[in-house]
């Protein structure tokens, strides 16, 4: 069969337009999670632009002398998991004083980053914020007479704590990271949507540059969400997994209609 006229045009183009082709995205975030999230939206094909307003910093917060007083390590973070290690290791621990301890993340890309150094999560709530850990924690029977060390930023967000106060558990933050702004690039305009890959992320956009009303926001998590709305009025679109790739998803599933 020959297919001539519009319906020959139409097929040839369709079969090479990507799901986000004419799409302009601009990823906020530390560098390590636009560069990834980026690549992935390129792939999509997506003009994919990198808003590099944030980096974490270790912290001088010192890991306790020793391991022995605590039952829990919980993970916030990917880049929590990651400091800690990096502190673990300078300070000449064996991973060995550990394995009394049991282990808890945020989410699976947390998890997936305790992996690297050959560590398993005994619990990863299914949605992914700290609130949700902090009640997994509760539920816990354990917990009751556990003390419990948090692996954080400098400046947690409430949730987890929150939720660990009110079921009257024991716990220890160490803010072993900070995040701080940097310059990002000149004002953007007719961008079609914007990437918030945290509430650290929010405040250095904001700080620095207006949001247009067209332009809509999607936002790595329900904290981020909220702090868009505190800082900004705006209201943005939650991504329903808590990572790059739930980032992407988000967007071809609201790009396509």
């Amino acid at each position: 069969m020959i297919v001539v006229g519009d319906v020959a045009a139409f097929r040839a183009v369709g079969e090479d337009v990507l799901p986000l082709s004419g799409a302009t995205v601009a990823v906020t975030g530390t560098k390590p999670f636009v560069s990834r999230t980026c690549r992935l939206l390129r792939k999509q094909g997506a003009n994919a632009v990198p808003v590099c307003c944030i980096k974490t910093v270790e912290t001088d917060a010192a890991l306790p002398s020793n391991f022995d007083s605590y039952d829990w390590l919980v993970f916030t973070s990917q880049n929590g998991v990651r400091f800690f290690f990096e502190k673990f290791d300078r300070a000449g621990f064996d991973i060995r004083s550990l394995s009394h301890m049991k282990l808890a993340c945020v989410g699976q890309a947390t998890a997936d980053t305790l992996k690297e150094y050959r560590l398993t999560a005994e619990l990863v709530p299914s949605k992914a914020s700290g609130e949700a850990l902090g009640e997994a924690l509760a539920r816990r029977p354990e917990c009751q007479d556990s003390h419990i060390l948090i692996a954080c930023a400098a400046h947690p967000a409430r949730g987890l704590s929150d939720a660990l106060e009110a079921a009257g558990l024991s716990y220890e933050e160490l803010g072993i990271y900070d995040v701080v702004s940097e310059k990002t690039i000149d004002e953007m305009t007719d961008l079609d949507y914007l990437v918030f890959s945290s509430g650290s992320s929010v405040r250095a956009y904001a700080s620095q540059h207006r949001i247009e009303p067209s332009t809509k926001t999607i936002c790595i998590g329900a904290h981020t969400a909220k702090v868009l709305r505190d800082e900004t009025n705006m209201v943005g679109i939650v991504a329903k997994k808590s990572s790059a790739e739930g980032i992407v998803e988000e967007i071809i599933e609201n790009y396509a209609g």
